[in-house]
């Protein structure tokens, strides 16, 4: 037998299976999706099984070890990654580990449980309940795997310094008890006098704790065979404490047409994508609870994807209330240990909904239902990082590998989603109006400029300031965002003009007074306090602009008495501190809930009547061509959290930009009025969604090199592409270095371009061992 191997090395020209001979003890037990150690040059390292031919080859080198006896990857999810690789260009053993918990990729100890009292492999075991995987010969494997699948043993890794399995010792009267009692052993006697009363096994820390038991006579029992331990893992549940439960809300009519047209869809397997396009409160969740309920009644499973941790202890608490520990939760809020444990209950199948953020589209279900994507417009479903994915695409390619419905819902749909809503690529449902029925926020926009004609300075419009007065005294919430962090957002010297800036990136020093440093927000350098200019040495240095800390003092000298809850990343560092203040702020622990975008979606909080949006420019000035749809986006979002459950409810928002179309409609809670609008704007730019875009950036340490190297791509790509597409660059972007690195960035646009997968991989090739980088984008958020 032949295996192909993909190995653990991010080089292009290794990004291909390479064959192994199967050991023939082996034979009976390697599968696709497993982790195994191979001959490689020199050394061995770690490779996944991606492929077994029934053939033989005495040529080959051997397979050393395998390091999975379960298969660590469905064969599902190994297609999936051999996909995933060549659309985004991306290295195939980079998407296969993108698909697995940090605890599999992590330095660990393997351990095999036993997890009955039956007498399998004596010879390891021989009275202990575990013992070091390393320990098992490799003549056993395929009796190891056997007893796995049997429920009798299992397999855990023990990740050093991060991670320890929990699991609990019960303990029980063996069947031969009574072969070995000394009559004259009083403690021994109780023991076994307690556990007959005893129906069920007990713990082995209760049975010590109630009897008064020492170690040594508990191992006297143990050791004479009076008594058996029996060991149950112990999963960790970051959310074993949430109590209470969710009312069935009853479905209004758009509700109940949009939720029995998914519902049939499913049932009669058509594979369709549904964009449900509802307003903000229009009871998008109800409909995905229910949804999914009909799911597991039909004997299947569902994933729900959310955009970012804040939105998640809502979501979660709705969910484990409708369907308590059928529910896993995978996002990067876990600790090591709780997402692991999350993964195995996946991949045991006792589990039928995940939710999560973007990686728990690889969540390892079997037998995929419906994949619901709320908020599918945002830009946290797309990752940054090798590989380039992007979760929407994803959940279609695994919804037709299990001839499942895909869900994708929004107040604000992407241009693209809607877009093929309107072609009937996607069957659009739309809900229109709140499932409390209550009204929308009056909302009206605020001319800063005029503020400040009439000398208000502050970041808070009369207005604003005069209904947040109003809102105090009625003992209701408000909501205030500001999509920047910080205190000063720079500072500038007066005297000599200097702006202190990062020494590794082009781009100023956010001041944070709180810690009293000096950050750049990119690349995490920080320095401390300064009093005087390093150019000038002068004494008149001055922080420019507001960021979420400087907003906060500012609140509280405006209205003495006030309590203020601040999120942003300088406030939610540490686990669980976005559940803490979400809950403070539903607890009226707070009368303002201050924060960046992650308070903008999906909160909802019942006396919340006052929403202010203190700069809606902020990403308005942003050079790149979705500026407009992603403040449009913003700011009807934040002003959907207000008058949920009330009606009068207001929202002010703040702009130096008051007849921009993106704000003026936000304003007016008009979606298809901005469409249509920036879709003209698109067709005219040649921007998506009437064009593909794909980003090439070139990094270099040296800017000349990079840009020379980008030229030269730039003439490969005219002479191997088509007339049709349209390539701009390479051209420097608003920030060109960033961590000593200098970047620039080619883009193309295409409609269909054939030679386009081919001419990108033949760049990879040409550039793998030069030390300029390349780094390839197919689904590209932002231009640089």
């Amino acid at each position: 037998m032949i295996a192909e191997v993909i190995v653990d090395v991010k080089v292009k020209n290794v990004n291909r299976p390479f064959s192994y001979s199967v050991p023939e003890i082996f034979k009976e037990v390697i599968e696709l999706g497993m982790r195994v150690k191979v001959p490689f040059g020199s050394r061995e390292i770690l490779g996944y099984v991606v492929n077994l031919k029934n053939e033989e080859n005495e040529d080959l080198k051997m397979i050393s070890d395998l390091l999975d006896i379960t298969p660590s990857l469905t064969e599902e999810l190994l297609k999936l990654a051999i996909k995933m690789a060549e659309e985004t260009s991306s290295f195939l053993i980079s998407c296969i580990q993108a698909m697995l918990p940090a605890a599999i990729k992590a330095k660990y100890v393997k351990k095999v449980i036993k997890l009955t009292n039956q007498d399998v492999l004596i010879q390891y075991f021989n009275k202990k309940n575990e013992v070091d995987f390393d320990m098992i010969a490799k003549s056993d494997y395929a009796l190891v795997k056997k007893l796995i699948n049997s429920g009798d043993l299992d397999i855990i890794y023990e990740v050093k310094d991060k991670l320890k399995i929990k699991y609990d010792t019960y303990v029980l009267l063996s069947n031969h008890f009574s072969e070995h009692i000394n009559k004259n052993a009083k403690k021994q006697t109780e023991v076994i006098e307690y556990m007959l009363t005893l129906n069920e096994p007990i713990l082995k820390n209760q049975l010590l704790k109630y009897l008064n038991l020492s170690n040594s006579t508990y191992k006297t029992l143990l050791d004479k065979q009076i008594i058996e331990e029996i060991v149950n893992e112990v999963y960790r549940d970051p959310y074993s404490n949430y109590e209470g439960s969710f009312p069935r809300h009853k479905m209004n009519d758009e509700q109940e047409f949009a939720y029995t047209e998914i519902v049939n869809s499913i049932k009669e397997a058509q594979e369709e994508v549904f964009l449900l396009h509802g307003i903000t409160g229009s009871g998008k969740t109800e409909i995905y609870l229910n949804v999914i309920e009909d799911v597991i009644h039909l004997g299947r499973e569902a994933i729900m994807l959310v955009p970012e941790i804040s939105l998640t202890p809502q979501i979660v608490k709705r969910f484990k209330a409708r369907f308590g520990d059928l529910v896993a939760v995978l996002h990067s809020g876990l600790s090591l240990g709780e997402k692991y444990d999350e993964w195995r209950k996946i991949r045991s199948k006792t589990i039928k909904v995940v939710v999560g953020a973007r990686s728990a589209v690889f969540a390892p279900l079997t037998n995929i239902g419906i994949i619901i994507i709320d908020e599918e417009h945002e830009s946290s479903y797309k990752q940054d990082e090798m590989p380039k994915y992007h979760a929407v695409e994803v959940a279609k390619d695994r919804a037709k590998n299990h001839h499942a419905t895909v869900i994708l819902g929004s107040a604000t749909p992407s241009l693209e989603s809607y877009a093929r809503a309107i072609k009937k690529v996607y069957h659009l449902l739309e809900l229109t109006k709140r499932a409390t029925n209550s009204n929308l926020p009056h909302a009206e926009i605020v001319n800063m400029t005029e503020e400040h004609k009439y000398g208000n300075l502050s970041i808070v419009s009369d207005k604003l300031y005069k209904a947040i007065i109003d809102r105090l005294s009625k003992n209701e919430q408000i909501i205030l965002l500001l999509n920047r962090r910080g205190y000063d957002n720079f500072l500038m010297c007066r005297s000599c003009g200097y702006t202190v800036m990062c020494k590794n990136c082009d781009i100023t020093l956010t001041y944070h007074k709180s810690t009293k440093k000096l950050k750049c927000h990119y690349c995490g350098y920080e320095e401390t306090e300064i009093s005087k200019c390093p150019k000038c040495g002068g004494e008149h240095l001055k922080g420019f602009g507001y960021g979420t800390e400087k907003v906060e003092e500012e609140l509280y000298n405006l209205f003495p008495g006030v309590r203020i809850i601040r999120m942003d990343v300088d406030t939610t560092g540490n686990k669980g501190d976005h559940e803490r203040l979400l809950e403070a702020f539903e607890h009226k622990e707070a009368d303002i809930l201050l924060g960046t975008q992650m308070i903008a979606k999906g909160l909802d909080f019942e006396d919340v009547t006052l929403v202010g949006v203190l700069s809606a420019d902020t990403v308005l000035k942003l050079p790149d061509y979705k500026s407009s749809e992603k403040t449009f986006q913003l700011v009807t979002q934040v002003a959907g959290r207000a008058g949920r459950h009330k009606d009068h409810s207001d929202v002010f928002i703040q702009t130096y930009n008051p007849e921009h179309y993106s704000i003026v409609l936000a304003a007016e809670n008009n979606y298809k009025g901005f469409f249509n609008q920036e879709m003209k704007l698109r067709k005219i730019g040649k921007y998506v969604p009437y064009y593909f875009m794909t980003q090439i950036v070139v990094t270099d340490e040296n800017f000349s090199e990079a840009m020379k190297e980008a030229n030269k791509i730039v003439q490969y790509l005219i002479a191997n592409l088509s007339n049709e597409v349209i390539i701009l660059g390479p051209v420097v972007p608003q920030i060109k270095r960033v961590n000593n690195v200098f970047q620039t960035q080619i883009i193309i646009k295409y409609k269909h371009e054939p030679n386009l997968k081919k001419a990108l991989e033949n760049i990879l090739i040409t550039y793998n061992n030069k030390k300029v980088n390349i780094i390839i984008d197919m689904y590209p958020n932002f231009l640089l």
